[in-house]
């Protein structure tokens, strides 16, 4: 996979890691999570698909929207000893510090719709893009923020 696909997956995958080590964690030492209600996680991931990280989000404990972006910080915090644990915090750090600088992928197709003023114009860039590989987008392109 290559372009700004870089950028994401390897965080998504990270931090699933991440939040399911955890829970098992937790489960070790008996704690046992909240119920959550399946059509309060529907509406969850569908505002999520709808704002995207730059949105709100739908806490699903307490029934009310949040910054998209706060979330994921609460998640990260959650999730901190065991990504410490698997070496994988910097990378995501690094990777949702790339998020905030250059948007989503979303975000960046709808500037470059808007750049382009048309939805050729839109496919032409992205196919250049993907023909550039992205450089700029990969995960080693991703610089240090120390």
């Amino acid at each position: 996979m290559t372009g700004a696909a870089n950028l994401a997956l390897p965080g998504i995958m990270r931090l699933s890691c991440a939040l399911v080590t955890t829970a098992l964690a937790d489960l070790g030492r008996g704690l046992r999570g909240s119920p959550v209600p399946g059509e309060l996680l529907r509406m969850a991931s569908w505002r999520a698909a709808r704002d995207g990280l730059g949105g709100r989000a739908l806490d699903v404990f307490s029934g009310r929207l949040a910054p998209a972006r706060l979330m994921v910080d609460r998640l990260v915090h959650v999730v901190r000893d065991a990504l410490c644990a698997s070496g994988d915090l910097d990378l995501v750090e690094r990777l949702l510090s790339a998020v905030d600088r250059f948007g989503t992928r979303a975000d960046r197709q709808r500037r470059a719709f808007r750049e382009a003023g048309n939805p050729a114009g839109l496919v032409d860039r992205l196919a250049d893009e993907t023909l550039l590989g992205c450089e700029r987008w990969s995960v080693t392109a991703v610089p240090d923020p120390r």
